[in-house]
C-alpha cells in the first residue's frame, strides 16, 4: 500500500533535531510493523496525490479556517480526494481541515487552549476512555453531513470523528511527551499560555496516553476505510 503523508507545518528545532519533521514522526509511529506500507512524505499542497492508495494530513501551527491561498488549495485536493473513495486521517490541523472542506465548520474554541494529556469519550469500537496528548486553541464545531463524533473532552466536543474513508483526530497520539512539553514551553515563553496553564499541562504528561489504540484505529482506516 503506498501513503502520501501531506506536511502541513513545521516542526520546532528541538522536535525538527530529535526525530524530524512531522511527516517522519508519522512514519515512525505508523509504519514500523507495516511491511507492505509504502510512505512518501510531501510538503506541498499541490502534491500530485495520483497513484497513492491513502493519505495522511499532519499537525500545523496554522489555522485551518483561515482563507488564505494554500489552505484554500489544500481543502480543493482534500474535496477531489474525498470524492475517490480512498482513506484519509487527519492529525490536529489535518482533522480541521478536512472537516472545513467537506462541509464542516472549524474556529477558535471559545472554552481557550486544551493542552496536556487529556481523558477522552470515545464511542464503539474504542474503549470508553481513552487518553489523548493535546495542544490546540481550535476546534471542529460543526461535522459535515454523515460524519460521527468518535470521541469528545470535556473541553471539545469533537475529539474525534470518522466517516466511511475518512477518520480526523483532534489530538496528537504520534507525539512523544517531550514534543509536548517544548511545544508548552514556547507558548509559555511567547506568552499565549500562563503560568499555572503550563504546569497543569505538564504535570498532566506523567500518565502516558493510550498510543496503541490510537494507531490500531489509524491503521484500520488507512487499510479498510472503516473503523
Amino acid at each position: 500500500m503506498k501513503i502520501c503523508v501531506l506536511i502541513c507545518g513545521h516542526a520546532t528545532d528541538y522536535t525538527q533535531e530529535r526525530y524530524g519533521d512531522y511527516g517522519s514522526i508519522i512514519v515512525q509511529f505508523l509504519g514500523p510493523t507495516r511491511a507492505n506500507w509504502h510512505f512518501q512524505i510531501a510538503f506541498d499542497a499541490d502534491y500530485d496525490l495520483e497513484g497513492f492508495d491513502a493519505l495522511v494530513l499532519t499537525g500545523s501551527a496554522a489555522t485551518a479556517h483561515e482563507e488564505v491561498d494554500w489552505i484554500l488549495r489544500l481543502k480543493e485536493k482534500i474535496r477531489h480526494w474525498y470524492r475517490s473513495q480512498r482513506p484519509m486521517v487527519g492529525i490536529c490541523f489535518g482533522h480541521q481541515v478536512i472537516a472545513g472542506a467537506l462541509g464542516g465548520i472549524s474556529e477558535i474554541n471559545p472554552k481557550g487552549w486544551e493542552i496536556g494529556n487529556v481523558k477522552v469519550q470515545a464511542s464503539s469500537p474504542l474503549p470508553q476512555e481513552l487518553q489523548l496528548f493535546q495542544i490546540h486553541r481550535d476546534h471542529v464545531r460543526h461535522l459535515p453531513e454523515g460524519f460521527q463524533v468518535l470521541a469528545r473532552s470535556g473541553q471539545t466536543d469533537i475529539q474525534a470523528y470518522w466517516a466511511p474513508g475518512v477518520l480526523g483526530i483532534q489530538g496528537h497520539p504520534e507525539f512523544a511527551a517531550d514534543v509536548i512539553v517544548d511545544l508548552i514551553q514556547k507558548r509559555l515563553a511567547a506568552g499565549i499560555l500562563n503560568q499555572e496553564q503550563a504546569e497543569s499541562a505538564l504535570q498532566s504528561l506523567n500518565v502516558p496516553q493510550d498510543v496503541d489504540v490510537w494507531q490500531q484505529t489509524i491503521w484500520r482506516m488507512l487499510e479498510t476505510g472503516r473503523l
